[in-house]
């Protein structure tokens, strides 16, 4: 094939250009969307519901699907992981100082807990400081820990990305996900290995970037939250058991693991739908959502810590004793936003007191 007859799916993305993209206010409002889903699902599903006696069919049906397994906060992973493969995709190399930004928030609080862990137990724990101190090593927050390597090896995946046609990474990132969901289907002793997750989604990230960033509609977004629907559904039906396959070899299964991991398929849709729906937006920049989608580590951090989780979950709002109350949704979403709110607030007071420390202008 001459050069001006090759077909769209047989080209190599544009290497020559190695920027990042600026900020994107739909992309910004989607990252708030999906911590919001996020601190939703730790809220069902840490506040220790308990289902066993009878309660309220609507508010069963929304512990459950807020809370069951992970699909809801897995959702909002993966669209965190996508947001990272599609600004990351043309980055040439490491950008050190967000790496060294993020260790040190990260590192922030988790000396900051420790601190008030150690005060409240009025003892001091060799092993807790060490965590303390390491918290990215030690996995204080997984979802960090794999995003730090993720993040240290994205040039070498975007190398991978950058030498592929269009129809063949398409190919191999189905091919890669439908490998790994075997494996997935076949073992339920999968969680820590994340990792291959996150690699799944930068190359679905990158795609989109590279071939696919025009495709979205605004209906996506509604095809993103049946896919959900049907997981739960799904979910609900098959339940937690596993299923014995007998054949030319026996064979247990477990779909149940497979509907709530990272890269599920309909996990893994639900995120690109969605993903692709807000892409489709063209929001005009907005300063107020880039400012608040700008705290969405922080809240990360701050919310889903074994501290924070006692303290607002059980002591402040006593959750789990409203699950038999007409006013459970109702009084969960509210919950999630005046936590939200106020972790919002924090992360950016602490953003301000650093950048002025950093150039010397604290007064």
């Amino acid at each position: 094939t001459r050069p001006d007859q090759t077909r769209p799916d047989q080209t190599r993305p544009d290497r020559d250009s190695c920027s990042n993209l600026g900020r994107n206010s739909s992309l910004e409002l989607l990252r708030i969307t999906a911590m919001f889903m996020i601190v939703t699902f730790h809220l069902s599903y840490k506040s220790g519901f308990d289902f066993t006696s009878e309660s309220l069919l609507l508010n069963r049906l929304w512990i459950k699907f807020t809370g069951m397994g992970e699909s809801l906060g897995y959702v909002g992973n993966n669209i965190f992981v996508l947001i990272s493969g599609f600004f990351l995709v043309k980055s040439c190399t490491i950008n050190w100082k967000h790496l060294f930004n993020l260790w040190v928030r990260v590192l922030f609080y988790s000396v900051i807990f420790f601190i008030l862990r150690t005060i409240y137990k009025g003892d001091f724990m060799l092993g807790d400081a060490i965590r303390a101190v390491l918290p990215i090593s030690t996995q204080t927050w997984w979802f960090i820990s794999h995003y730090v390597v993720i993040f240290l090896f994205h040039p070498t995946l975007n190398d991978i990305l950058h030498s592929l046609l269009k129809n063949t990474c398409r190919k191999f990132i189905v091919i890669f996900s439908a490998v790994w969901g075997v494996v997935l289907l076949a073992n339920d002793n999968v969680r820590m290995w994340h990792l291959m997750d996150f690699v799944i989604l930068y190359f679905a990230g990158g795609y989109i970037r590279l071939w696919a960033k025009d495709s979205g509609r605004r209906m996506y977004i509604v095809y993103g939250a049946g896919l959900m629907l049907l997981n739960f559904v799904l979910r609900c039906a098959v339940g937690e058991e596993s299923l014995n396959m007998h054949g030319f070899m026996f064979w247990e299964i477990y779909p149940s693991r497979y509907l709530n991991a990272m890269t599920g398929v309909l996990n893994f849709a639900a995120a690109v739908f969605i993903f692709l729906g807000f892409l489709s937006l063209e929001m005009p920049h907005s300063k107020k959502i880039n400012v608040i989608a700008s705290a969405v580590t922080g809240v990360y951090l701050l919310h889903d810590h074994s501290i924070t989780v006692h303290l607002w979950w059980y002591k402040v709002f006593r959750i789990a004793s409203f699950q038999h109350s007409h006013y459970l949704v109702l009084y969960s979403i509210t919950v999630v936003i005046i936590v939200y709110t106020v972790y919002t607030i924090l992360e950016l007071a602490r953003s301000r007191i650093f950048k002025a420390l950093s150039n010397g202008r604290l007064s």
